[in-house]
This record gives structure tokens, sequence and C-alpha cells, in this order.
């Protein structure tokens, strides 16, 4: 793959919104959505994503050799798309960086979709990014973690017409949109968020705790802890958009060890200890993990206490031997935290679920996360058990006051 830099370094600041594709296959289209850009008013910055082109910004429109990976067997193809992620991403973070670039849109077809939500995926959450797709079905699954908004291109992207004309120029006017109102130029330098985990089993208690924080002049984000809120949440503690975080819902660890639905990697709930945040945790609905249809429940989990949330939601009570792996692997990320936490525990269900009478309800499994996380977590990490559900008004209180007591006093 060559690389040709054909990026002016020494041009005078300008504004521009980077367009992303692979020109030998998509060059005219994305030529289209560069002018649709420019008639509203900001520079366009063509990125070519093909395998033997640049990866790297041209104020130009690219004529890609296309000779494409035709010739590549399947690991050099891998190795080559990795290269044009790498490459992209390092010359457009810098654009970011000095606040000349605001915006990304990007066209894609399988190949493309994954070049484009890669690259997207590292640069910072808030510059607006467009991606016009056939896959737009699928998306999703390649662009976990990113704030990407996703337009189905409705034709193939194979040649400019009527229907597709208008699905770009509407594309191009949202990016644009998109540009001229945000407000967010990269991390703050001092962050101001508090974030927030929420299930909708642990709704009630969570609204009361997030009323509690704002009463005390936090601004408090709620992150849904569906898999991608929790990427979400991860990332933007690394880009220190988030000052302390009250992890009141940690469920997204059950279907990372259990293989459901809702995963949000293994590395979740280590970005806060890495960053030095204050962080509350709540075992808040670790007594479920989540599937899809009931048929969709793998064969092995069969025998297990089920629950449907929805017809399309079938829910999983998880065991002891379940929650003894948990209370480890939270406690190994806890302890190795180099920043303030707290541990506040509801002894009567981590969710509505299993409350006493509930459909989850099993003392036995929820105490052999509490004993086991009890002897876990290292002793400097205050570790407290209370006679209440999660949705408990009382329980918000107390954690409400619980995180207050681990911000500085010049946070509130």
């Amino acid at each position: 793959m060559t690389t040709r830099f054909m990026y002016e370094a020494e041009r005078p600041m300008a504004v521009y919104i980077a367009v992303l594709a692979t020109f030998d296959t998509k060059g005219r289209e994305a030529e289209f959505v560069g002018e649709r850009i420019a008639a509203l008013g900001t520079k366009p910055l063509y990125v070519d994503l093909s395998l033997d082109g640049s990866s790297l910004p041209s104020e130009e429109p690219v004529h890609s050799p296309g000779t494409g990976d035709r010739s590549l067997g399947p690991e050099a193809k891998r190795v080559a798309m990795q290269g044009v992620v790498d490459n992209a991403a390092a010359a457009l973070l810098p654009l970011v960086k000095d606040g000349s670039l605001r915006g990304l849109i990007g066209l894609g077809g399988g190949q493309g979709t994954w070049l484009f939500a890669e690259i997207a995926k590292r640069i910072p959450l808030g510059i607006p990014k467009v991606l016009v797709t056939t896959l737009a079905t699928r998306a999703g699954t390649y662009l976990e973690g990113s704030d990407t908004i996703v337009v189905p291109s409705i034709t193939d992207i194979a040649g400019l017409n009527g229907l597709l004309r208008e699905v770009l120029r509407r594309a191009a006017g949202a990016v644009v949109g998109a540009v001229a109102v945000a407000s967010y130029r990269g991390a703050p330098q001092h962050a101001a968020v508090t974030a927030m985990t929420m299930f909708g089993v642990t709704t009630r208690g969570g609204m009361a705790l997030k009323s509690a924080l704002e009463e005390a002049g936090l601004d408090v984000a709620v992150f849904h802890a569906n898999g991608n809120g929790g990427m979400m949440l991860e990332s933007l503690i690394e880009d220190r958009v988030v000052a302390s975080v009250a992890e009141w819902t940690t469920t997204e660890l059950v279907d990372d060890l259990l293989d459901g639905i809702a995963t949000a990697g293994p590395d979740r709930l280590r970005a806060a200890g890495r960053a030095g945040i204050p962080q509350l945790v709540v075992p808040g609905a670790l007594d479920i993990a989540n599937f899809g249809r009931r048929d969709s429940v793998p064969e092995r989990y069969r025998g297990r206490r089920l629950h449907e949330h929805t017809p399309a939601a079938t829910l999983m009570r998880t065991n002891a031997d379940d929650m003894r792996v948990l209370a480890n692997s939270m406690a190994a990320k806890l302890n190795a935290s180099i920043g303030p936490v707290s541990v506040v525990v509801p002894e009567r269900g981590f969710s509505e679920l299993s409350a006493p009478g509930g459909p989850f309800h099993s003392a036995e499994a929820d105490a052999a996360w509490i004993d086991t996380m009890r002897a876990e977590l290292h002793s400097s990490i205050p570790f407290s058990t209370h006679p209440h559900n999660i949705n408990d008004p009382e329980f918000a209180a107390i954690a409400a006051r619980a995180f207050l007591e681990l911000l500085p006093s010049t946070s509130v």
C-alpha cells in the first residue's frame, strides 16, 4: 500500500469535514458528497480508504489507481486494512486536536463500513460522524463504542442515481448541520460530568440516586447498561470527559462472563480506576444475564431460571458460582484503582426481580457475591451492606451519601 501525503500542512487554518470512502469503487459518490458539503459552506477533506490508495487527507478529490485488493490473500488483506485504519486515524487525530477537523462522513459497503467504523472509534466522542452504508442493519456491530449516525444508502453505492443522490445530499446536510451546532471541541481539560449507569430493573432506585446527586449540584449523565452504554462510558472516562462515576448497574459484567447480549467487553470497570476518578460501585442487576428471544438462550442454560422481560428479551438468573466469579473479577479491578472507591450493597436484591418474592430472588446467590467480595476486596476500600432492595429510596439515599463522600470538597 502506497502512502501519499496530500494534505498541505502549511495551509491557513480552516474548518473541514472529512469524506472517507474507498475511492477505487466509490470515488464519484464521495466527490458528490464533498461538493454538497462545500455548497453548504464547509470545506471537504477527502480520505481514500482504498487498499492501494492513500489513507491520508487531501483537499482535492482522490483518483485511486483501482487495483484494490484483488491480488491480496486473506492475511495480507487483513494487514492492509488495518494499515489503512492506522494511517488514516493517525493523520486525522492531529486535525481534531488543532480544531480544524470538525466532522466525518463515510460511504461504505462491507469493507468500507468496517474501515470507517474502526477509524470513527478512534475519533473523540462528540465530533459529528455520519456513515452512509449498504449495511445499515448490521453497522451497529461494527460501530460499538462510537457515536456515529448511520444512514441507510437505500440503493447500492455503485454509481449515482436519483435515489442515492437524495440520500447523499441529506447525509451531507446532516453532518454539516451537526458541525454547525456542535460545541464540543475535544475533551475538556476540566471535566465536570458525573456518569451513572442504569437498567430497566434498577431504574426506580437509580432515578432517586440521580435526583439526590443533582440536588448536590452535580451534572449527571446516565448510561444505559446495555453493552454499548458501558463501552461509551469507558471511552469517555479515558477521554477525561467524566469526572466521577456512580456504577449503579454493573450487569454488563455478567453478560461478558456468560455470553449474554449486553456485554461491554472484558475491560468494563477498568477505566475509572486507571484514571483515578471517584467511583461508587453497586452490584446493580448482577442477578441478570441478558439474552434475546427465549429460543436464543444457549442450550447449556435452558435448565436455569429464566424470565421473559419482553417477547424479544429473556433474562437468566445468575447462580452462586457465577456470583463468586463475578465478585473475584470485580474485586481485582477495584483493587487496582488509583482513585477513591466505595462499594455499597443492597442485601434484599440487586434488581426489582430479585427482591423477596420476586422471580429471581436468591439469598444464596446474592450472599455468594457479598461474601466473596468482602473477602477479596482490599481492606482500604469501604464496603457496606444494607437491608434494602436496590430500588428502595432509603438505599438510594445511602448510596448518594457514600458517593458524595468520595468527591473532593470543590466538586460540589
